[in-house]
């Protein structure tokens, strides 16, 4: 089957004229007249907010994974603790002791990480999760 015309506007003869009369000349005029013509610019709002989202130092996010690790660990030990009926709530002193300087070091490290990086929201929860068992040692909830 063979189309010889497509809509008034369109043919597909044999001149070389495909769109509307138009030669193969006129497409590369209209080529280099989009060349030669001005790119637009994004607008400055658009390009901020890929500029404000600077990578993360790796050596922060790992120094950070280490340390949310380590109070995770030191959650699960004082939790072990708590477990242990033979232990005194002074003999627990050490896990909470450990457990405040973590959340130090963890916002300070916090404070160098942008808002919206995944590891900040890690972060807060680790720290959250620690500072709450610390507060309620410290009010005596645990004394025996």
């Amino acid at each position: 089957m063979h189309i010889n015309r497509i809509s008034p506007e369109l043919s597909a003869g044999a001149s070389g004229k495909g769109v509307a009369g138009v030669g193969s000349d006129y497409f590369q005029q209209l080529l280099e007249t989009h060349m030669r013509s001005p790119v637009p610019v994004e607008a400055p709002g658009a390009l901020a907010g890929v500029m404000a989202s600077s990578p993360v130092d790796p050596a922060l996010k790992v120094a950070a994974l280490e340390l949310s690790d380590r109070a995770v660990a030191d959650l699960e030990s004082y939790q072990q603790g708590l477990g242990n009926l033979d232990l005194k709530s002074k003999d627990l002193e050490p896990h909470v002791a450990a457990l405040e300087e973590r959340v130090i070091g963890l916002l300070e490290l916090r404070e160098q990480l942008p808002p919206d990086e995944p590891l900040a929201r890690v972060i807060d929860r680790v720290c959250t999760s620690c500072y709450l068992e610390t507060v309620k040692y410290r009010r005596g909830d645990y004394s025996v």
